[in-house]
């Protein structure tokens, strides 16, 4: 069945996009593009977070949501690593553990630190990250401070599309001042979410980490209508023209959800890609989800660098 495009994204069909389909290595971010904000955004408040909230990224990796409790947050993340968070992204993680080690941080701040976002705000805490080798039993301490603030708008087109967001830095320095990491949060108000983190380090090359989709849970969405919503899902991609909008009734739960494709694109070896938007709305809020996905062999809309 065809791609519906409108006219004027028929021109980006001469500019190939540099993506890979599902199952390959998402490419990177050397097509980030970043323009300052023509207005002001509003004041964000703490993200939210539900238990099945999903984020897919673009070192071939998801993160999901398996715990929440109030401010906590417990993330798997697919590669098997668990991690425990506060909802403030500033901060570094309670506690990650892998199989060879067990990393915790404890800080003393306010859980807002720095919220409601807006420019000029800033902030500084004192961290001490400890470090247990499992195998050997070699424990590493070190304390750390942090100086953040929160910088102007930035409007960034990347590849799960195109995102108002606030940029957030955060300085890291040892315990004799000297400078030791530089992050950079890009964060967006409507999707609640990071859409791309930068970390520079001396002698070391950028880092960056980009969001490909960001998935609102649908946990309270029975079997049969999950089934029913990937089915039209997957009937939107293929055949709604894009700017248009089409709503998906669940029948158990009363939740709607708004399914928006935004651009149509052709990679190189002629498969198509496209952008969206989802809107989940239930009797208590609305929350947003978007990312990219690319029509593989078998006409099946997947996240490009990850099997699903």
């Amino acid at each position: 069945m065809p791609v519906h495009l409108t006219p004027w994204l028929l021109l980006l069909l001469l500019s190939p996009l540099p993506l890979l389909l599902a199952g390959c290595p998402f490419p990177g971010s050397d097509t980030i593009r970043y323009a300052p904000l023509t207005g002001e955004l509003d004041a964000a408040s703490l993200p939210r977070y539900r238990v099945g909230d999903r984020r897919y990224l673009s070192n071939g990796r998801y993160e999901e949501v398996i715990a929440a409790d109030g401010d906590l947050l417990t993330w798997r993340i697919s590669n098997g690593t668990r991690y425990r968070a506060r909802r403030n992204f500033i901060f570094p993680p309670l506690l990650k553990e892998t199989a060879g080690r067990r990393v915790s941080n404890r800080f003393q701040a306010r859980e807002d630190l720095l919220w409601p976002l807006q420019p000029g705000n800033k902030g500084w805490f004192p961290a001490r990250r400890t470090t247990l080798d499992k195998g050997g039993g070699r424990r590493i301490s070190s304390k750390r401070d942090w100086y953040c603030r929160v910088g102007e708008g930035v409007h960034l087109g990347l590849s799960a599309g195109e995102f108002d967001t606030y940029r957030v830095e955060c300085e890291r320095r040892d315990e004799m001042g000297r400078f030791r990491q530089r992050w950079h949060w890009y964060y967006s108000p409507l999707l609640e979410q990071v859409v791309l983190r930068r970390i520079e380090s001396p002698r070391r090359s950028e880092r960056r980490l980009e969001l490909v989709a960001f998935q609102p849970s649908l946990d309270d969405l029975s079997e049969a209508d999950r089934a029913s919503y990937q089915k039209r899902f997957q009937w939107v991609m293929e055949e709604l023209a894009s700017g248009n909008t089409e709503w998906f009734e669940a029948r158990h739960s009363g939740h709607r959800i708004a399914i928006i494709p935004l651009r149509t694109l052709r990679l190189g070896d002629g498969h198509y890609c496209r952008t969206y938007r989802i809107r989940v709305v239930s009797a208590s809020d609305s929350r947003w989800g978007a990312g990219i996905l690319c029509r593989d062999d078998d006409g099946r809309w997947r996240i490009p660098g990850h099997s699903v």
